[in-house]
């Protein structure tokens, strides 16, 4: 039987060869799915839940002062900014390749991404019942009941990762064709040797100025709303946390900027504004892994340890200029109706806030991910090592599928809350959790390995390819 192939609308598919893998990319990937993996472990078949999240508004969770639950918590933060990051690098290497060698258009690339976004828009429905099925043992766990929800919200539910990823490609892809035309325009008019950072074209440069940008904006509407509308615990009117967006414009403030519930049943985790620009940052350094791969992959070892230095400096001087939570905003102390918890010191440094994502979020979790990616370049140096490559072709094959090991993973994890659930076992704790969560990745590596095969044999205008 022939294969079904699909491919975007008024996409002509070129004989194109495919460009070769960036091999540490696909291990970077692979490493953040099985981070990922057990970060949703946690949440669907746990029950060690936090009291709270790291959010903008509310209490900040203190883990018990327990430092193993805490970098339980801690390793999964270098995940979506993973996401975003290798997403607006794989944007960058896609459309090169079709504006240069396949004669797209600034249009057809357009499409291609907005046709693609849209599918990330459907395909976050289809994750997020599996937060809700079962009923969810841990939401459960932390007092809900299955009525609390109605079916709208379990299709509209969480405006998770997929949501805001799929927002973010339409939003990079209607610029990208600009971002391209402006990269061949060197910002040293005298220089030809475009080979490393320091020529960069100002495509390059508008995209991190586009970055920029919206981590500025965030943050002035972010901090400026916290003191007036309640950052700890505070109920009170919006833009607040706890309080509803009701109306459209409220709506559109919470998809840009400020997480929080909307009055039909939705929560939105991921604003676009500050996620989308992490996304911007990668599609500036992609420029430079196709100009010269080797170089810029040797070249995020600096810019990372230049992040991280940035990111003490943040954290240590910023005040609430880019903190906006932990160790400066006076967050090592939390309230709580009956009894104080006091946070240790090392634990509030590090607490950082993810939703939304502030400064010194994506400067700790992007600077992490730049070095894992060098790790990475350094480590397949060794591949044909019969140990290196046994330990390297799982993460090479989750990340050259994530897509599909992310939406299958999920409805895996929730089956087995829907099993626990009907043997009256309300959630797993400790090592039993570990163990699921590794039984989990090693099946989804036997389900994932055809696809990724299947993904490759086809055409590079397939839409397999976003899985």
């Amino acid at each position: 039987m022939q294969d079904t192939v699909f491919v975007a609308k008024n996409v002509k598919a070129a004989p194109v060869k495919k460009p070769p893998r960036l091999m540490s990319l696909d291990l970077a990937r692979g490493l953040i799915m099985t981070v990922m993996a057990w970060d949703h472990c946690r949440d669907i078949v746990s029950t060690e839940w936090l009291n709270s999240n790291e959010s903008w508004g509310g209490i900040m969770p203190s883990f018990d002062n327990d430092a193993a639950m805490f970098l339980q918590r801690f390793i999964t933060h270098f995940c979506a900014p993973g996401f975003f990051w290798s997403m607006g690098v794989g944007m960058a290497l896609f459309s090169c390749s079709r504006l240069e060698r396949a004669g797209w258009n600034g249009s057809q690339v357009f499409y291609h991404y907005l046709v693609r976004g849209l599918i990330l828009l459907a395909i976050d429905r289809v994750v997020n019942p599996a937060f809700f099925l079962g009923p969810l043992v841990g939401y459960e766990a932390r007092g809900g009941t299955a009525s609390d929800h109605f079916w709208l919200t379990v299709f509209l539910g969480d405006f998770q990762v997929c949501t805001a990823l799929g927002l973010t490609m339409i939003l990079c892809g209607s610029l990208l064709p600009l971002i391209h035309t402006w990269s061949k325009i060197p910002l040293n008019s005298l220089t030809e040797h475009r080979g490393d950072w320091w020529n960069a074209g100002r495509g390059q440069l508008l995209a991190l100025l586009i970055a920029s940008a919206g981590f500025i904006i965030a943050n002035f509407f972010i901090v400026g709303s916290q003191g007036p509308y309640g950052a700890v615990g505070a109920v009170g009117p919006f833009p607040n946390q706890a309080a509803h967006a009701t109306g459209f414009a409220e709506v559109v403030q919470r998809v840009l900027l400020f997480p929080g519930p909307t009055d039909w049943g939705a929560w939105i985790l991921y604003p676009l504004l500050p996620w989308s620009s992490i996304t911007f940052l990668g599609i500036a350094m992609g420029f430079e892994f196709k100009s010269n791969p080797e170089v810029a992959q040797t070249n995020t070892a600096p810019l990372a340890f230049l992040g991280l230095i940035c990111f003490i400096i943040v954290r240590a001087v910023g005040g609430a200029w880019g903190n906006y939570r932990g160790w400066p905003r006076g967050d090592g102390v939390h309230f709580h109706p009956t009894q104080v918890v006091y946070v240790s010191p090392w634990i509030e440094w590090f607490n950082i806030c993810k939703y939304p994502p502030d400064l010194a979020y994506a400067l700790l979790t992007v600077s992490v991910n730049l070095l894992i990616l060098r790790g990475f370049f350094w480590i397949q140096q060794l591949k044909g090592s019969k140990w290196v490559d046994l330990w390297l072709e799982p993460l090479l094959t989750f990340g050259r599928a994530p897509l599909f090991f992310y939406v299958v993973h999920f409805w895996v994890f929730c089956m087995i809350s829907v099993t626990m659930n009907a043997f009256g076992l309300k959630g797993l704790t400790g090592g039993y959790s570990i163990l699921v969560w590794l039984a989990v990745v090693v099946g989804m590596l036997f389900v994932t390995r055809p696809f990724a095969k299947f993904k490759a044999q086809q055409p590079i205008g397939s839409l397999w390819h976003l899985f």
